[in-house]
């Protein structure tokens, strides 16, 4: 059989190329194949989890400064109001508690897997979606947010009647709180949203990301700025 033989020997030999897995999505379609969804689905947890460690640290630990140098004041006597002065350290305790305890930026990630399973991919967008819910914003923390400093201003105004330095905490606090929650990351809700639209080549880089942990005192205020690339 001469040439015809060979020919056969080498395409039994030689194997093809295999496709990657095509997997259904959970929010529908196959157009794109599991290893270029997990990729990007994996780069854009680990970017957002890096991210939300940064914000979870920087403004937990300011916070916690910021607490600690009132009470510090305190101790000193550098303050004739020492109310004002634990109503700062109570809000700033307040913030470490809800940065570090009651709604930080957690969420779980996937390991990287040049050949994910269908399974794989399946349990990558449950955890994308779990991120993005964890970083989403629940109108009750500005609602909780703008209720501490209100009543931080009802108790110096009419139980210490420091009514200046009570509406002063109040603007300060409320000016942190908002730049405190803007400052949370956001990339996992828009890696979502470009998942779910198939545009699928930025891959985690959705935004600099950046916070910025307070410096306050009853005398003024300051900000510490992080910036991450």
């Amino acid at each position: 059989m001469g040439r015809w033989g060979i020919a056969l020997a080498v395409w039994l030999i030689v194997p093809g190329r295999a496709d990657a897995e095509q997997c259904e999505s959970r929010f529908g379609g196959t157009s794109v194949d599991a290893t270029e969804r997990y990729a990007y689905l994996e780069a854009t947890l680990r970017t957002e989890r890096r991210k939300g460690r940064i914000w979870n640290h920087a403004w937990g630990w300011g916070l916690l400064a910021t607490a600690g140098a009132q009470a510090g004041a305190v101790a000193l006597e550098l303050d004739e109001c020492e109310a004002c002065l634990w109503v700062g350290a109570g809000k700033s305790i307040l913030g470490v508690g809800s940065t570090f305890i009651t709604n930080p930026v957690r969420f779980k990630t996937v390991a990287a897997n040049p050949a994910p399973t269908c399974e794989d991919l399946a349990l990558a967008e449950k955890r994308l979606e779990q991120a993005a819910e964890n970083e989403r914003i629940p109108i009750m923390r500005r609602i909780e947010g703008y209720g501490v400093n209100t009543a931080g201003l009802l108790y110096l105004g009419f139980a210490e009647h420091r009514w200046k330095k009570g509406t002063a905490g109040f603007v300060i606090g409320v000016i942190v709180g908002e730049i405190r929650l803007f400052t949370r990351p956001d990339g996992a809700m828009t890696g979502l949203r470009d998942y779910k639209m198939g545009r699928l080549d930025r891959r985690g880089n959705h935004r600099f990301a950046w916070s910025v942990a307070p410096l306050l005192s009853d005398e003024g205020f300051g900000f510490s700025v992080l910036g991450v690339f």
